[in-house]
């Protein structure tokens, strides 16, 4: 799955990410990418079905060395 995202009205291209997982317990799908300069990131979804909405929960940036 590929993120992009908006700047300044110009499409940008954030990476792909390697895995999603869905947890049917806690209603959150993980994302793993790594980002354009190659840093393992993590985006934590939160789902609310019933107002059909995601919310952003959790975001982390890995850097190594």
């Amino acid at each position: 799955m590929q993120a992009n995202k908006i700047v300044n009205g110009a499409e940008e291209d954030m990476g792909t990410f390697d895995s999603v997982v869905y947890d049917a317990t806690k209603q959150t799908l993980r994302f793993t990418m790594k980002d354009n300069q190659r840093r393992n990131a993590v985006w934590l979804l939160r789902i609310d079905g019933m107002q059909n909405a995601r919310t952003l929960t959790q975001m982390e940036i890995f850097c190594s060395g």
